[in-house]
């Protein structure tokens, strides 16, 4: 069982003195099937005493008031978390007769309504998605999610800086290029248009192993396969989630999952930096 230890590092700078904030972050591991967060350590600068709650999925969040003026906010999170290794390809499909039945089912539906539903971050405004990404006659409903996650992948580069956490689903197709959160807002839509549940998935990724991404927060999808459950994949480094995968949470896009946001009362303008380690410890 391999043991990650991850530590988040946030520094917030602002030009003028904050007077009072409120800030909330989502960046602990979940404790979920195959994956267990042994434990974890929260400090800042300010001394402030963290409140722990919730988020509308079940997401770990950290939660600070903050009454006094500062200009910066440093904050550290390290966890140590294990991790079950599994093969994410043992999957059980079923009949795809069976599958259609179980995606059209009314009740079906309405149970993951939620991960169904579409917004700009999760289908296209003035276009249509391309028909790649579509349902091919005569493929499983697997081999339909796997040739969709390497058409993101082949299709949308990935480049820094050409998008930002607001960029749309439109600007994404027309540029043809983004980051992780790109490309799994792109999957996600292409799998609910196939009526296929799917979510966004936020976490961290082994650094040891070379992938895309790794030396920040990531972002994958989660689509649901009948007869299997939710199986995650990844565009950016077209792969399925294995156990170097270490989720946070999970929500319908990106503005479900964002690592820190807050209310400031101040005037002034605000930087952040942050950085990410993930250390695979040892295998037991």
């Amino acid at each position: 069982m391999p043991i990650f230890h991850i530590t988040y590092e946030t520094e917030n700078y602002y030009t003028k003195p904050v007077r009072e904030a409120t800030l909330e972050l989502m960046v602990l591991p979940e404790d979920s099937k195959g994956q267990k967060c042994l434990s974890f350590e929260v400090q800042n600068s300010l001394e402030a005493d963290p409140q722990f709650s919730e988020s509308l999925f079940g997401a770990r969040l950290i939660r600070f008031r903050l009454p006094r003026k500062f200009c910066s906010f440093k904050l550290t999170v390290n966890a140590i978390v294990q991790k079950d290794d599994f093969n994410p390809f043992d999957i059980t499909e079923i009949d795809p007769e069976e599958q259609k039945r179980i995606l059209t089912d009314f009740a079906f539906r309405i149970d993951n309504y939620r991960w169904l539903s579409v917004n700009e971050f999760t289908a296209p405004v003035n276009q249509l998605l391309p028909e790649e990404v579509m349902y091919v006659s005569g493929e499983t409903l697997f081999q339909c999610m796997l040739r969709i996650n390497n058409w993101v992948h082949e299709n949308i580069i990935y480049k820094v800086g050409v998008t930002t956490t607001q960029t749309k689903l439109d600007e994404i197709l027309e540029i043809r290029a983004g980051v992780c959160q790109d490309h799994a807002h792109l999957f996600i839509a292409s799998m609910r248009a196939n009526g296929i549940p799917a979510r966004y998935v936020s976490g961290y990724l082994n650094q040891g192993q070379d992938f895309t991404g790794s030396l920040a927060m990531h972002a994958w999808a989660e689509a649901f396969l009948p007869g299997t459950g939710w199986i995650g994949f990844d565009p950016s480094n077209n792969l399925l989630a294995n156990v170097h995968y270490i989720k946070i949470g999970h929500g319908l896009d990106y503005t479900d999952c964002m690592p820190i946001k807050g209310v400031l009362i101040a005037k002034g303008n605000g930087f952040t930096e942050y950085s990410v380690k993930v250390i695979e410890q040892q295998t037991q």
